[in-house]
């Protein structure tokens, strides 16, 4: 498997949290409708933890504030 592929594990995905510069590694579940998100503990350097901005990717990323289109 390549190093850019995601790897799958039934509903569980790992993939890297791109908000800041440090890319934690993170695991996303979809449980029904819902969207989960937690550490990776086997990322090398986030070890299991992520900051602010990534514990809340998903409520900014889909948030009805959040601005769709240029504003000029």
């Amino acid at each position: 498997m390549s190093k850019l592929t995601p790897a799958f594990s039934g509903d569980e995905v790992r993939t890297t949290c791109r908000w800041c510069l440090n890319y934690c590694g993170m695991i996303v579940r979809k449980d029904g409708g819902a969207l989960r998100i937690r550490g990776d503990p086997s990322h090398p350097l986030s070890r299991g933890f992520l900051c602010a901005k990534g514990l809340s990717s998903f409520d900014i990323a889909l948030s009805p504030r959040r601005i769709l289109h240029p504003l000029r």
